[in-house]
Formats: C-alpha cells, structure tokens, sequence
C-alpha cells in the first residue's frame, strides 16, 4: 500500500510540472467574428473561432515569446495586437474608454507591458496637450527616458 501511495506521489508531481509552461489566452474583443490567428514569428501556431466576439486558445511555450494575435492568416486584417506566450491565463479584450484599442494582461510580462504602454500613452497625451507648459514638457520627456530605461537618472542620452 505504501508503495502505491508514493507512485500516485510522483505521478502527481509529473503531471503536475507538465502543466508549468501552458498558457491560454482568453479573449473577448468588441465586434470581431470570424477566425483568430496565433503566431509566433512568421509560424502560425493556431486558429480559434470567433464566437460573439470571443476566442479561447490553449498551448505551451518551453520559454517566454512573443506572439501575434490577428483575424488574417497572413497577419494582416482589421484586428491586431502582440504579446507574450507564457504559463498562466492571458487576457485580451477590448479596452472600454479607448475604442480600437487592446488591453493583454493576466500574465506577469504581459501585465508590466500593459502598465507600460498605459504610462507611456497617458505622457504622450499630456505632453501634446496645448494647455501642458514648456517646464512640464521637459519633464515628461525625461519621464518617458526613464520609463525606457530606469536605471538612468537625470543624464539620460536624449531617444
């Protein structure tokens, strides 16, 4: 008995670690129908249908990379959108204040990449608002050097 309990053990932990590096992506994008494609590079990975503006694809990445979401097999179309194939849930939808833009998130690379471009966009916004003044456009300029590269202070080489 003893011996049986110890290979359900390690029969558990196998599957369990099987399972480390598989991600799915669940998206929900506004008025999108028809056909999902994922890529990694130039290789299709997979297809999912649409349903009601839904999708759902599951898979494995060994390592993080990056990936394409598009409704062509050829990469282009009206929909479109990067990001990282990692263990866990991804989540790609549409965002609701922005329309035509997608929010990925659920992931850890994929949530820091999300707060990024949300930071980065709301600088650039403030930065060509005519009522933003000189002082404050020079500020956000060295922001937005620090948003790209944190570990640099006030000496920042100009992008």
């Amino acid at each position: 008995m003893r011996k049986v309990g110890g290979i359900a053990a390690v029969l558990l932990l196998w599957l369990c670690g099987c399972d480390s590096n598989r991600y799915t992506i669940e998206g929900r994008i506004e008025d999108l129908e028809g056909t999902v494609y994922l890529f990694s590079g130039d290789d299709l990975l997979d297809s999912a249908r649409v349903k009601n503006g839904a999708f759902r694809f599951k898979g494995t990445a060994e390592t993080p990379e990056m990936g394409f979401l598009s409704d062509s097999d050829d990469g282009g179309g009206t929909f479109g959108t990067t990001l990282t194939l990692e263990p866990g849930t991804i989540r790609v939808e549409s965002d609701p204040e922005i329309p035509g833009r997608i929010i990925v998130s659920g992931t850890p690379t994929n949530t820091a990449r999300e707060e990024f471009e949300k930071r980065q966009t709301a600088l650039i916004v403030e930065f060509h608002d005519p009522d933003t003044s000189e002082e404050r456009r020079e500020a956000i300029e060295t922001e937005l050097r620090m948003l790209h590269n944190p570990t640099c202070e006030n000496d920042c080489p100009a992008d």
